[in-house]
């Protein structure tokens, strides 16, 4: 069944006042990390669906209703804790990817972050054990700045590489070694209608709307 493209409109929302270090001391973060957590912009995810911002990849949002829920401790974390990874209490999640996606761990000492997938790792150490930074041996074998790493997803969607589509639920739609032949072909040809359409600098939504409702009868 080919997918449907459609225009999505992303919301933030800054809600009431309820991070604080009491209410997160079973997350053993650091007054920073906690700092930051209350001054972030957020994605409500509050739905009966959450917002993919990269593949399989959700941005954390804690002010969200389980973190108030007497069921936040350390025997039932959410879905935003990755779960048997261990990092120091100055790192942070900043997304959450659940089986296959990205947790990004936001250093607060440094600004970077760090890939970390509970299905991926398995590259050689880059840090002696001792040393601070020794955690991200676990995590995929690069370290970027938050801003540069954020740049790199927003090209994936400005190129179109990453598609923002629906299913019956936001999703995100892209390609690799291991997508059907088929899907393949029909990602590459909704790529093209696109681009032909002006995108990303002079982008004909309403023509490509058409175009688009042709090309999926």
């Amino acid at each position: 069944m080919k997918a449907t493209f459609t225009r999505f409109r992303w919301r933030r929302y800054v809600l009431g006042p309820n991070i604080t270090k009491e209410k997160f001391a079973c997350l053993g973060r650091s007054d920073e990390v906690i700092a930051l957590l209350k001054r972030l912009p957020y994605i409500k995810m509050n739905n009966n669906y959450e917002y993919m911002i990269a593949p399989q990849t959700y941005q954390c949002d804690y002010r969200r209703n389980h973190f108030q829920s007497p069921a936040f401790t350390n025997s039932r974390p959410p879905y935003e804790i990755p779960y048997g990874f261990e990092y120091p209490p100055w790192v942070v999640p900043s997304t959450y990817g659940k089986n296959d996606g990205s947790y990004l761990m936001l250093d607060t000492t440094d600004g970077t972050v760090t890939d970390y997938r509970v299905t991926g790792g398995g590259y050689p150490p880059d840090y002696e054990d001792g040393d601070p930074r020794s955690w991200r041996n676990e995590c995929e074998d690069r370290t970027l700045k938050l801003e540069d790493f954020l740049n790199e997803w927003k090209a994936k969607h400005q190129t179109i590489t990453w598609m923002s589509l629906t299913l019956g639920h936001p999703e995100i739609w892209w390609i690799d070694y291991r997508s059907d032949p088929q899907k393949t072909t029909e990602f590459r040809e909704i790529q093209e209608i696109i681009h032909a359409n002006g995108w990303p600098v002079d982008f004909n939504r309403e023509e490509c709307k058409q175009v688009l409702e042709n090309w999926n009868v």
